[in-house]
């Protein structure tokens, strides 16, 4: 059975467009002089010496390639399926139609407006709670703790903002660094 069609990839479609086909029998399908082709029998391809597993797929690629247990190629230079839709149609040895599969709107499907409901009012922010006491917040992890160096600001930023935070070079080892909280 065709399984799917990979119509419109990334990338220029002749190299990415494949038909995945799909044997759902318990046994093997030899597939040897089958046939698939495209809406109106533009495109044809006839499958070489190929056994498709049991329950196995084989994707069928438009472009060049070397054939293998999962792969064959159509070796076109150009894409096959058509982006706004087509069909593909996989018929037996004989001519007897196995399996098709389409893809794209339907001939004659009416256009339904979907409506957009309108977006649901955001609740009022919560005001934030005023902090009194700086290293009671930072305790019960109301804010984080953070020095302005740790923003990216220069010390010469830090002078200028006049917050407190000294420049020194190298504090003293056991010295506490001074942080503030963001607000």
């Amino acid at each position: 059975m065709i399984a799917n069609i990979e119509f419109s990839p990334p990338g220029k479609d002749y190299t990415g467009e494949f038909v995945l086909i799909k044997n759902t029998a318990a046994t093997s399908v030899d597939l040897t002089h089958w046939t698939i082709h495209d809406r109106g029998a533009k495109h044809r391809f006839v499958f070489p010496p190929f056994l498709l597993g049991a329950n196995d797929l084989v994707r069928l690629w438009t472009r060049r390639g070397i054939n293998d247990r999962a792969n064959l190629y159509w070796d076109s230079m150009g894409a096959i399926w058509n982006n706004t839709g087509d069909t593909a149609i996989l018929l037996d040895a004989s001519g007897n139609q196995v399996s098709s599969y389409s893809y794209g709107p339907p001939p004659s499907a009416p256009v339904v407006p979907v409506p957009i409901m309108p977006a649901a009012p955001e609740p009022p922010a919560t005001p934030a709670t005023e902090i009194d006491n700086l290293e009671d917040a930072v305790a019960a992890g109301q804010v984080q703790p953070f020095s302005l160096a740790e923003l990216g600001l220069s010390e010469e930023e830090i002078a200028a903002l006049g917050m407190g935070e000294p420049a020194a070079p190298e504090a003293p080892v056991g010295r506490p660094e001074q942080r503030y909280s963001r607000s």
